[in-house]
């Protein structure tokens, strides 16, 4: 049950795979319901779409053959012990290549996990069983492992994805390629990649620059430095490249390079889920100081401009908040639960022309709040608690009215088409405590960061895609 051979066929059927698979093994007759085939030549209805190998390496050339003789359109193979171990195995990889190219036949890997497509068909064959649902954000990862992780945060913080594929040592099909194909699937909206290192720079260069003319193109590019290097050679034989030169033809290119996979989640939930900035002046709203004093750091530090506000916005803040307020950028509402002042702070800097997107601090809160109230009652009930309190009626009421705090920023998102990013650090125990506030943000495409320092990034990295149409004169 642990051979990949039982493992991608039994997520293939357990995730509900609208189509018909054809177990292929000469030592089996049955698996997961279906007939076993002794090899593709015997399956009976022809063509088939995809075939997945997991056979040994030293089998694998024999089965690519057996394929294409039965005019399998494409192929995928996860196998490793090929390119990245060798000569040897470059030159089985080569012949493996030679294979396909000659009978038009595409060939995923080797050396790889799989591809995920939720829809149309519902199609997860690939090792994890970790099954997002289906979105707008494409990926394409040198690594499988790099790739099963992007798609994990996605399925943990409800984020679809349109297509991942884990391209492995690249012996037909490359990088480049995929990021070509996710140019112009209507299914995506927005182009992420694991990159190890590219054969082909200047085909790779040009791609994505004709792509990130019309969808955003994310890119976390390792192997920069001599360990690297060498960790990626010997990972898909990988020949990684120079950082500062691929950065900067990357910046010429209009591809956002980000630093890891936290970030290539980020940036990538912000621009399926916000609309872009019209430039990097920020309004920030915090429930306590500290986090709004952390946002204003970090904002600085990824350029955007955290502006002084003007004397209509002032005024219309002072006309609700108490006396106490920070009267400042950050708007510090200092813990203070004023009935809609969170809200109606969001929507005044929302409003300004002054203001091109806006951070929000504080929000799930009323979940852990609730869960004690909840407690108490259960500790009161056993005699642990003396304190008699309306438990129960406190624990609604909060999760009411924050419920109608998640109904209104929605309603704003709508209303003002600016970015507002939030970040919590409720997000972290959202499932513990069965966060609804969280859910419905994450159901509605909108993320909630656990850090200020986080958000941030993600609505600089919105400025920076602005800034980038702007300069080639695309709206």
């Amino acid at each position: 049950m642990f051979k990949w051979g039982f493992q991608i066929p039994f997520n293939v059927v357990a995730f509900g795979y609208d189509g018909t698979i054809y177990p292929v093994n000469p030592h089996e007759t049955e698996l997961l319901g279906s007939k076993v085939y002794r090899t593709v030549g015997d399956i009976p209805d022809k063509p088939v779409d995809l075939a997945v190998v997991t056979v040994p390496a030293q089998g694998v050339l024999d089965v690519v053959k057996d394929c294409a003789a039965s005019g399998v359109k494409a192929v995928i193979v996860v196998t490793a012990g090929f390119g990245e171990l060798g000569e040897e195995g470059v030159r089985m990889e080569a012949e493996m290549a030679r294979v396909a190219n000659g009978n038009g036949m595409l060939l995923v890997g080797p050396n790889c996990m799989g591809v995920v497509s939720p829809s149309p068909r519902s199609l997860y064959c690939q090792m994890p069983a970790v099954t997002p649902k289906a979105g707008t954000i494409a990926m394409a990862s040198q690594s499988g492992n790099v790739g099963g992780t992007t798609m994990r945060l996605a399925a943990d913080h409800r984020l679809g994805v349109s297509r991942c594929i884990s391209t492995g040592n690249e012996a037909v099909v490359r990088i480049e390629d995929y990021i070509e194909y996710f140019g112009e699937d209507p299914r995506t909206e927005v182009v992420t990649a694991y990159i190890e290192g590219v054969d082909d720079g200047r085909r790779f260069l040009d791609v994505a620059r004709d792509v990130s003319r019309k969808k955003p193109v994310i890119i976390l590019k390792v192997g920069g430095t001599e360990a690297g290097e060498r960790a990626a050679r010997s990972h898909t034989g990988a020949l990684a490249g120079s950082r500062d030169v691929f950065r900067g033809a990357c910046k010429q290119a209009g591809i956002i390079q980000v630093v890891d996979s936290e970030e290539l989640f980020d940036v990538a939930a912000a621009f399926a889920g916000q609309p872009l900035p019209r430039g990097n002046r920020v309004g920030v709203v915090t429930y306590g100081g500290g986090w709004g004093v952390l946002a204003a750091d970090a904002c600085a530090e990824f350029g955007l401009d955290v502006v002084r506000l003007p004397d209509d916005v002032m005024a219309e803040l002072d006309s609700f908040l108490p006396s106490w307020w920070s009267r400042n950028n950050p708007v510090d509402l200092v813990a203070g639960l004023v009935e809609r002042a969170y809200t109606r702070s969001i929507e005044i800097l929302l409003k300004s022309d002054a203001i091109d997107g806006v951070i929000a601090l504080g929000i799930g809160f009323a979940a852990r709040r609730a869960s004690i109230y909840r407690r108490q009652a259960k500790e009161h009930a056993d005699g642990l608690l003396p304190v008699e309190l309306p438990y129960e009626e406190l624990a609604e009421q909060v999760i009411e009215y924050e419920a109608g705090v998640v109904d209104e920023v929605l309603r704003l998102i709508d209303r003002y088409e600016k970015p507002l990013i939030f970040a919590a650090d409720s997000v972290a125990s959202a499932y513990y405590d069965q966060n609804e506030a969280i859910f419905t943000l994450w159901d509605h495409g909108v993320q909630v960061y656990p850090t200020p320092r986080r958000a941030a990034r993600a609505l600089a990295r919105l400025a920076e895609r602005h800034d980038h149409l702007a300069s080639i004169g695309v709206r």
